[in-house]
């Protein structure tokens, strides 16, 4: 009884109910981190939102613990998207580098999330013809991410996940040599929605 009324408190000083905490992890527009001090402040992933814009754009904004400290052009933020196929948009983490959005087909056929593996064997992925469709821009605390709506597939689920990379590029390929962090770290397997399902809650939302 106890643990219960403890429970009960928390969740009333941080302005949740017991069914909006449980729900958020379940929630197709959120995706929750957690902290880990281990990481420097601009490594390490709070959260990730989308959104969709009355410009029919999906947003995802990608927020950090802090702002990068020095310098490491080697490091930069990552989205993966799977849509009927798996696809990587990177922007360095350092703001003076730009906004240029750098897009990659997954090599890999799973839309089970692999990343972290390659931190034991470099991962490689060929350059997206669609690279031109998308942008990003440097927010406080992190980065945002615009897919344009007509980009998206609504016959196939949609899923995706945000990390901090160490990576190199060479001509069309990029190598992922390390990850920092992972949006939906332990969480197991990337959740898929059905695409029309996560527009119509964005759009609920937007109203």
């Amino acid at each position: 009884m106890n643990r219960v009324l403890t429970l009960l408190v928390i969740f009333v000083l941080t302005g949740l109910s017991p069914v909006s905490a449980m729900n958020v992890y379940d929630d197709p527009r959120i995706l929750i981190s957690y902290m880990d001090r281990s990481l420097t402040p601009e490594q390490d992933i709070l959260r990730v939102t989308v959104n969709v814009t009355p410009d029919n754009f999906l947003v995802f904004q990608v927020k950090t613990r802090g702002e990068q400290r020095g310098r490491e052009h080697s490091d930069y933020f990552l989205l993966r998207v799977t849509n009927g196929q798996p696809y990587i948009l990177l922007v360095p983490i350092d703001k003076e580098m730009g906004d240029k959005v750098f897009m990659y087909e997954d090599a890999i056929e799973s839309e089970n999330n692999m990343l972290l593996e390659s931190a034991i064997k470099p991962i490689t992925f060929n350059a997206s013809d669609l690279q031109a469709k998308f942008s990003a821009r440097h927010i406080r605390n992190g980065v945002e991410f615009s897919i344009p709506l007509d980009a998206i597939n609504f016959g196939n689920n949609f899923g995706y996940d945000a990390y901090t990379v160490q990576a190199s590029m060479q001509a069309d390929t990029l190598q992922i040599n390390g990850v920092y962090d992972q949006a939906g770290k332990g969480r197991g397997e990337v959740k898929q929605y059905a695409a029309i399902t996560l527009l119509n809650k964005l759009c609920a939302t937007r109203k």
